[in-house]
């Protein structure tokens, strides 16, 4: 009896496992066919929504060769219907082999799901072509269109382009193609910046040190490691390295964007490598200058949507500092800028979030928090345009001691609202989109079915 086991991802670009299975082959089914089912479990509708599904195979099923294995949607009498596209992206060794001896490799799989509210659907996965004459499925999003690779790449979704800084590899700015707007969006003081800042730390006594600090092409062993995966339906970008400006603290960052959605799912880990005396350590910060956004925007205890002046075009000298707004759940669903005129804006879509420090070294009075802030400090001179506005998640933000071992990680979707949609009677729609993230949906298998 072969095992085969499958390992769900929903978008994550840290691989975050959502749902795992074992599936025993039944007797009667042949090793050269995988058969699932998709259970839609939110109640809300996907339609040509990325699906990273990881496989774990024998030795017949060669990963390298993956290209060759057809993917097929099954109609409701089990009969195929439609063949999915699909991209092959990390190959590697798998544990869990029910003969530890065996050549056993795993391979991630994304393609595109189609799910009603409520319903399921079958997939059969073959590592051999398929009849030339079954048709394509019609809900299939145009392939990505990519300019460049890793730092300064552009990435097109169909309805959102994307920007990474070309010296440090954050995501630099997106543009929302169907709200009117040709410009970037995004932050520069001078010159071009990264909107997404950090992650960072501020290593007392010395300066911040931020993974926007760093210089992908540097060659005097400071450059982050890079690794670029992409292809038709998924782009993925992932740097690891040292903290700049910080002695002991490992970072890694990743970002992923898949063709048809207004997204680029985010996550990050810090890992303090040595103890340290530390002032802040943040994360989820995105900056913008003043007057790409008007107002910020959160939900309630509700879930309902609260929206505040952030900017105000009309006296734009107005500094308005610490939003007024009070410190917010560091897991609070999400958190957003937007501009009244244009109907178009940006949100933090939270969706895994851990902390580990050792002893309680953190004050008990200085929990982690979300927050706004208009920043005026360069004052209304010759760098009037340097000012920006933000919002930012703090772990940390006291001076603390912080022993080797401690970690921050989080995984986040980047949400782009656009084609008049951030109205604030109609933000709710980020809670639409913050469900089929968290809660994807379930994938089970024919055979034995084994949670694990």
């Amino acid at each position: 009896m072969v095992a085969v086991m499958l390992a769900l991802f929903l978008l994550y670009p840290a691989l975050t496992i959502q749902a795992v299975a074992a599936h025993r082959t039944a007797p009667e089914q042949a090793t050269d066919t995988i058969e699932f089912t998709a259970v839609e479990r939110c109640g809300e509708s996907f339609s040509a929504w990325p699906m990273i599904v990881r496989v774990v195979c024998p030795d017949s099923w060669n990963p390298e060769k993956a290209g060759d294995w057809t993917l097929i949607e099954l109609d409701t009498d089990h009969i195929p219907r439609h063949r999915l596209p699909f991209q092959k992206l990390d190959a590697f060794d798998a544990l869990g082999a029910p003969n530890k001896l065996a050549p056993v490799r795993a391979v991630d799989l994304c393609f595109p799901i189609t799910l009603k509210a409520g319903e399921t659907r079958s997939y059969r996965l073959l590592s051999k072509a398929s009849p030339t004459n079954l048709p394509w499925t019609p809900n299939r999003p145009a392939d990505l269109k990519i300019e460049g690779q890793g730092p300064g790449a552009q990435i097109d979704t169909g309805n959102t382009v994307f920007g990474f800084h070309p010296a440090n590899g954050q995501f630099g700015w997106y543009l929302p193609k169907n709200a009117g707007i040709t410009n970037h969006l995004g932050f520069r003081q001078g010159a071009e910046a990264a909107c997404h800042h950090n992650p960072d730390v501020w290593c007392f006594p010395r300066a911040w040190g931020h993974t926007s600090d760093w210089r992908c092409q540097s060659t005097n062993g400071s450059a982050p490691a890079q690794i670029v995966q992409q292809g038709p339906l998924v782009y993925r970008f992932v740097r690891s390295g040292w903290m700049p400006n910080c002695d002991g603290i490992r970072v890694r960052v990743s970002y992923t964007v898949f063709a048809g959605l207004p997204i680029v799912m985010e996550s990050s880990l810090m890992e303090f490598t040595q103890s340290l005396v530390v002032y802040a350590v943040r994360n989820n910060e995105l900056v913008f200058n003043r007057g790409i956004h008007t107002h910020a925007a959160y939900p309630d205890a509700t879930g309902r949507p609260i929206s505040v002046r952030a900017f105000d075009p009309d006296h734009p000298t107005n500094f308005l500092g610490r939003l007024p707004i009070p410190d917010l759940d560091p897991d609070i669903p999400w958190v957003a800028l937007y501009n009244e005129t244009n109907q178009s804006g940006v949100a933090m879509l939270n969706l895994e979030r851990w902390s580990f420090t050792g002893a309680p070294n953190r004050p008990l009075n200085m929990p982690a928090y979300y927050y706004f802030n208009d920043y005026g400090s360069h004052g209304t001179g010759a760098r009037f345009d340097w000012n920006f506005l933000y919002f930012c998640r703090a772990e940390v933000f006291t001076i603390s001691a912080l022993p080797a071992g401690s970690q921050f990680g989080e995984s986040s979707a980047i949400f782009i609202l656009q084609d008049g949609t951030v109205r604030p009677d109609q933000l709710e729609q980020i809670e639409s989109w913050r469900k089929r993230l968290e809660y994807p949906p379930l994938i089970k298998f024919t055979g034995e079915y084994l949670p694990l």
